[in-house]
């Protein structure tokens, strides 16, 4: 993904994957954030609770990790977006009447004033 800023383009290396369930696959994460030096994963259908904390999600990696866990008992859903740590990510505040489990909204703040919303949303 190649974003332009002013004069300046940053290429970011990204992905995304459909999980259905993180915890079951956290060697492939593993692997993903070891091998591929990913700047940006996209993670929906993370299955995490909020008992999962983001060390056993990255380990001993270089990255942020920012979840919206399903707040239902139901089985599935949440979202993730793990960035790495040398990127200036925040979290944007959705509001109440729109927010759900399923999707998560950032700045990833450019060269100076510059910002894009990168977004990780799943509908079912």
């Amino acid at each position: 993904m190649d974003i332009v800023s002013g004069s300046n383009m940053l290429a970011l290396k990204v992905i995304l994957f459909n999980a259905r369930s993180i915890c079951n696959k956290i060697n492939e994460l593993y692997i993903l954030l070891s091998t591929y030096d990913y700047d940006i994963i996209f993670i929906t259908e993370s299955w995490v609770t909020e008992n999962i904390l983001d060390s056993f999600i990255t380990q001993s990696y270089k990255y942020n990790v920012l979840m919206r866990n399903r707040l239902s008992d139901a089985r599935g859903g949440g979202v993730m977006i793990i960035c790495k740590i040398q990127l200036t990510v925040l979290e944007v505040v959705i509001p109440e009447a729109l927010n759900t489990d399923e999707s998560i909204i950032v700045d990833l703040h450019l060269v100076g004033p510059s910002k894009v919303k990168i977004f990780s949303v799943y509908r079912s």
